[in-house]
């Protein structure tokens, strides 16, 4: 009996060896012929040398590239498709009390969208930053401090509160190449005493793969210490009127706890206008 088991120990390790052979003889033949393919697709397909003129030639047709996504995000926004889109936008984030009862809306209505967190209160607060990665929203980038005199004090000050931030979202959606988009506090706008800073930190912004987004609808949320859910709704209707793309400024700050009650008619309302909704990295 012993004898027949240790014969059959010893086909079985042939077997292994026929096999472990084979399989290397199969991924070098594989190897080879994914070399000559791709040989052959670079042969077929000529590219121009100028990256931003790039096109593809097959059969006799000219394909372009995709054009270039731009640093401001709001001028890429599509809006002669006919297709209606909403990108719910808040701000001022995460904290435990407001930011927990807008996810658990935008749970309930299956709606994604886009929070411009600020790095100091996202290492405050990782685990709802986290939640709201898992549920599948955008976490943004909305600097570190939020202070307008340390912020703006000039363009490298800018930039190590963005960059720092960026590392903090790095971290907690353990992803590298996580989209880099950041909201400007207070907006782009290259207006008061913060112009030049912002003029100048676009260029940096650009050079380092950041995009930036304002917003061309909002519900004013932000507008007086205590609006009503009658004045957002008032204000959403007002601003995104005629309008085929929005993206709407809103807060999810501890003080904005009227954005959190108003959601729901906020979203009612969209929805009933024919909107969809994405968030902003796909634009």
């Amino acid at each position: 009996m012993s004898s027949e088991i240790k014969f059959r120990q010893n086909l079985r390790n042939r077997q292994k060896k026929r096999k472990f052979r084979h399989n290397i003889i199969i991924t070098v033949l594989l190897f080879i012929i994914i070399t000559v393919f791709l040989f052959c697709v670079k042969s077929i397909f000529p590219q121009k040398d100028n990256n931003d003129d790039i096109e593809f030639i097959f059969n006799g047709y000219v394909y372009p590239q995709p054009p270039q996504k731009s640093t401001n995000i709001l001028s890429d926004l599509n809006s002669n498709d006919g297709i209606k889109t909403a990108y719910l936008t808040f701000d001022d984030g995460p904290n435990e009390s407001v930011t927990p009862q807008v996810l658990d809306i935008l749970r309930k209505y299956n709606v994604k969208a886009t929070f411009f967190t600020v790095g100091s209160l996202i290492e405050q607060n990782p685990s709802v930053a986290r939640r709201i990665y898992d549920e599948g929203h955008l976490i943004a980038n909305h600097s570190y401090s939020h202070k307008y005199t340390e912020l703006y004090a000039d363009t490298q000050s800018f930039m190590n509160e963005i960059d720092y931030t960026n590392d903090i979202i790095k971290s907690i959606v353990c992803k590298e190449n996580y989209p880099k988009i950041i909201r400007f506090p207070g907006g782009s706008f290259e207006i008061g005493s913060h112009a030049e800073v912002k003029k100048e930190v676009k260029t940096l912004l650009s050079e380092n793969g950041y995009r930036y987004c304002d917003w061309n609808a909002l519900t004013g949320d932000a507008e007086s210490k205590s609006p009503s859910s009658e004045e957002l709704m008032e204000k959403i209707k007002s601003t995104s009127n005629g309008k085929e793309d929005i993206v709407i400024l809103m807060h999810d700050s501890v003080s904005k706890s009227i954005t959190a009650q108003t959601l729901s008619q906020i979203l009612d309302y969209l929805i009933g206008q024919g909107y969809t909704f994405d968030t902003l990295d796909e634009i």
